[in-house]
């Protein structure tokens, strides 16, 4: 005859705090902080048996990215004069999801002429958290520019963008500038 011992308690503790043991075979343990939780956590079973201490980690990310800085901005009282040359980059508040950075939700608008300027090169550099656009052209002179960050644009945790979270529903972001003669 085959006997199963069945688990007795659940010992564990949250972050290496103050150990809780539960008489179940099963528990379920709250994670509600924002940011990493570490859970050390053992089973006895009705043998007395003891398995191993073990760790799970867990991240937990309730908060929508935002662009925390971006250029170009305005230059000069007139915000003209940006070379034709530049690189348009917006820096996020934390990790991207690269897949979302895409031509569909990051758009470099000629607003003189209602385009898209087409064929921009997006690259991001995860260790900054920085997106550069990189037109393929020389931008026309003396025009401005918007620049917008969809809500297409999601974290690791699948979060869309919300450049203001005071308003309902997630905010882009968008800026403009103006290029000089050069």
């Amino acid at each position: 005859m085959l006997s199963l011992a069945l688990t007795k308690e659940i010992s564990y503790s949250i972050n290496g705090g103050e150990p809780s043991t539960v008489e179940q075979s099963s528990v379920q343990i709250p994670v509600t902080n924002e940011g990493e939780t570490t859970i050390f956590y053992h089973a006895t079973d009705n043998a007395g048996n003891t398995a191993t201490r073990d760790t799970i980690s867990i991240k937990l990310d309730k908060s929508a990215p935002t662009v925390d800085s971006f250029a170009p901005v305005g230059k000069g009282p007139t915000g003209t004069g940006w070379g034709r040359g530049t690189n348009v980059t917006a820096t996020f508040s934390e990790a991207m999801n690269q897949s979302t950075l895409t031509a569909q939700t990051i758009k470099l608008v000629n607003t003189a002429m209602g385009r898209r300027v087409s064929n921009v090169a997006l690259s991001y550099n995860e260790l900054t958290k920085t997106l550069t656009l990189d037109p393929p052209t020389l931008l026309a002179k003396k025009t401005k520019y918007k620049v917008t960050v969809t809500t297409g644009v999601k974290n690791l945790a699948g979060i869309p963008l919300d450049q203001n979270g005071s308003v309902s529903g997630n905010q882009p972001k968008s800026w403009t500038f103006i290029t000089g003669n050069t």
